[in-house]
């Protein structure tokens, strides 16, 4: 009896359909986007508040300026439901408010007519402008006006040994206009540029360097210039420069009449430079031996743009008077 009774129960239980296991993962991914879609809902209807970035476009007459610039952008709070925030953040990515200053006697935006103006703007009426991030934005107006003014390269030079620049490093363009308020304007002497850095030069460079970024309230109408930088081999040349003497009576001989200079000339110009480039200066007004003394200092009155570390001999010049 027994037996039979286990033979039966094993019949039933191999009537009873199995489920496939891939019949388990499809209940089961159902059974988590249930559960998945619950909690979105119930995330989505909860409260939050979240910060929007809102654009700010104001238009002045021609001619006119802010004297204070605005921001180009502000942050507003914002709080409502996530249904809320989603839907305003599809139909509307980005705010913008935009005001016509058409008169000097609008002085002031002030914060609650901003909250107010982006409240209208929003698509979700449920939403609720909380706060902005500023407080009041000055709308004094001035002439707007417009300056040229030198580039001021900002530049830190190394150079292999023996070489040197040519001449002064050449901008192009060399000036810019700046265009804002009179007010900022007026103080203007020139526009810097970033810093142009060089090490170990032994070739001409040039070089794209950007200007500094204007202020809020000022343009420039160049962001960039060119920098020719020219370079070259300098080397030592000396030369015997004839002496000018001021003021000689008759009575006075002095020496020597010539002196020897040396200097350091770049290559380009060594077999241009003669002494006729230079002026070396003795002045022998008011001299006196009464006291033993019969030297005046020589100085160097003159001497070409390009040539550096003069040094010349004697220092002074010996007179004599004939008796």
């Amino acid at each position: 009896m027994a037996l039979t009774r286990v033979k039966n129960l094993q019949r039933l239980l191999l009537k009873i359909p199995r489920i496939k296991p891939s019949e388990d993962r499809t209940i089961l991914l159902v059974c988590i986007g249930i559960a998945l879609a619950f909690w979105l809902l119930v995330k989505l209807s909860q409260t939050y508040r979240v910060a929007r970035e809102v654009d700010l476009t104001l238009h002045v007459p021609d001619g006119k300026t802010l004297a204070a610039a605005a921001p180009a952008a502000l942050q507003a709070e914002l709080e409502g439901t996530g249904w809320q925030l989603m839907f305003e953040y599809l139909m509307n990515a980005r705010h913008n408010l935009v005001y016509e200053i058409r008169s000097e006697a609008e002085t002031t935006l002030s914060r609650a007519k901003l909250e107010d103006d982006i409240q209208r703007n929003l698509v979700s009426n449920g939403l609720i402008v909380l706060d902005v991030n500023i407080d009041n934005i000055p709308l004094q107006l001035e002439n707007k006006v417009l300056k040229k003014v030198p580039v001021v390269l900002n530049y830190r030079f190394s150079f292999a040994p023996e070489y040197e620049l040519q001449r002064e490093v050449v901008l192009t363009p060399d000036s810019i206009t700046v265009s804002g308020p009179a007010s900022q304007i007026k103080a203007l002497q020139s526009w810097p540029s970033d810093s142009l850095i060089l090490q170990a030069l032994n070739d001409p460079v040039k070089r794209k360097v950007k200007l500094r970024k204007p202020p809020s309230g000022l343009e420039i109408n160049h962001e960039e210039v060119e920098a020719d930088v020219a370079v070259e081999q300098f080397t030592e040349k000396w030369l015997f420069v004839p002496l000018t003497v001021t003021h000689v009576s008759d009575s006075l001989k002095f020496f020597p009449d010539r002196v020897k200079l040396t200097c350091v000339v770049g290559l380009s110009r060594y077999n241009d430079l003669d002494p006729d480039d230079f002026t070396l200066l003795a002045d022998l007004k008011d001299v006196s031996t009464s006291k033993g003394a019969n030297t005046v200092p020589i100085v160097l009155a003159r001497q070409p743009y390009y040539v550096r570390n003069v040094y010349f001999t004697p220092q002074s010049v010996e007179f004599f008077i004939l008796k």
